[in-house]
C-alpha cells in the first residue's frame, strides 16, 4: 500500500474511533503498517501507524495468535534487524519503531501469556542482538523526528523483564547489554537514553530476573580499573567517562525511589560504582 493511501485509510479508521473496518481484516491491515513504521515521515510512522497499532494492542483489538505471529515478525531480519549496522541512515526508523512496539505487546503478555517460553527467548535473544548492533546511535533527527533506537530497546527490555521467569538466565545478558550500549565511547547520551537504560536495568531487578549478587558485580565493573584516559582514546574515553556517571546516577536515584525490597541495596552499589569512578579520574598508572 503506498504511503499515501495507507496515511488516508489510517486517518480514516482513526475518525472512527480506531475501529478495524467492517469487512477488513485486521492481519491484512497490520501487514500493511509494518514496513510504515520505518517511514521517514513522523506523522505517518509516529502519530497514525504506531498509535494505531500501540491502541489495538493494548485495546485488545488484536487476538493472542495475531499477537504472538506480530511479535515473531517485529523481531525478524525485516523489521528490527533491517539495515542493522548502518550509521545515519533512514533504516534506522523501521528498526526503532519494531523494538518501541515491542513493549506494548509484551505488557500484554503479562496478563494474557499469549507468547511460549520459546518465543520469549527469541525476543530476549533479539533485543540482546540489538542493542549490541545497533550504529545508529541518534535521539532526536531534524525534521524526520525521533530515531531513539536504543532508548525504544530498552523501554522494550523493561517490559520484557516481567515476562521472564524469576529464575531466568537472561537477566545478566540483558543487564550487559544495556550496560554496554550505556557506556558507549561513540557519544554523550542527550536525549535522555541513560534514563531509560536505567529504567529497564532496574525493572530487571526489581523482577527478580537479575539478583542483587550480579547487579553488584555488573555495576562495579562498568567502572575502569585504571585512569579513564588510559582506557583507550580521546575523545571516546571521556564520553565513556561521562556516560558511565550518568547512568551510575540515574540507576542510583531511580532505585532510591522505589519501594521493592532489593532497590535499597541496588541505590547502595551505585553509589559504590560511583565513589570508584571518581576514584578512577586520580589513578594514573
Amino acid at each position: 500500500m503506498e504511503d499515501e493511501t495507507l496515511r488516508q485509510r489510517l486517518q480514516d479508521i482513526a475518525e472512527s474511533d480506531y475501529r478495524v473496518p467492517e469487512g477488513e481484516s485486521s492481519v491484512s491491515l497490520v501487514g500493511a503498517m509494518l514496513p510504515a513504521l520505518g517511514a521517514t515521515d513522523p506523522e505517518l510512522r509516529e502519530r497514525l501507524v504506531y498509535a494505531l497499532l500501540h491502541r489495538w494492542i493494548v485495546n485488545g483489538a488484536l487476538a493472542d495468535g495475531e499477537l504472538r505471529t506480530l511479535t515473531l515478525r517485529l523481531v525478524g531480519d525485516e523489521q528490527l534487524f533491517h539495515g542493522i549496522g548502518e550509521r545515519e541512515t533512514d533504516s534506522v526508523f523501521l528498526r526503532s519503531y519494531s523494538a518501541l512496539l515491542l513493549a506494548p505487546i509484551l505488557l500484554r503478555q503479562k496478563d494474557r501469556g499469549f507468547l511460549r517460553a520459546s518465543d520469549i527467548d527469541k525476543v530476549a535473544t533479539a533485543l540482546v542482538r540489538y542493542l549490541d548492533e545497533e550504529r545508529d546511535l541518534r535521539g532526536y533527527v531534524d525534521t524526520k523526528e525521533w530515531a531513539h533506537g536504543v532508548a525504544h530497546a530498552s523501554d522494550a527490555v523493561g517490559q520484557l523483564a516481567g515476562c521472564l521467569p524469576s529464575e531466568t538466565a537472561w537477566g545478566e545478558p540483558l543487564a550487559r547489554a544495556l550496560g554496554r550500549q550505556a557506556t558507549t565511547t561513540a557519544l554523550v547520551w542527550s536525549h535522555e537514553e541513560d534514563e531509560r537504560l536505567a529504567g529497564a536495568a532496574l525493572k530487571l531487578v526489581t523482577s527478580d530476573a537479575l539478583p542483587i549478587t550480579s547487579v553488584e558485580r555488573w555495576l562495579l565493573e562498568l567502572v575502569p580499573t585504571r585512569h579513564w584516559f588510559l582506557e583507550g582514546e580521546l575523545p571516546g574515553s571521556y564520553y565513556r567517562y561521562i556516560n558511565t556517571k550518568h547512568f551510575l546516577r540515574c540507576v542510583y536515584f531511580q532505585a532510591d525511589e522505589e519501594s521493592a525490597p532489593s532497590s535499597g541495596a541496588v541505590s547502595r552499589i551505585a553509589k559504590r560504582a560511583l565513589d570508584g569512578l571518581r576514584l578512577s579520574l586520580e589513578r594514573r598508572t
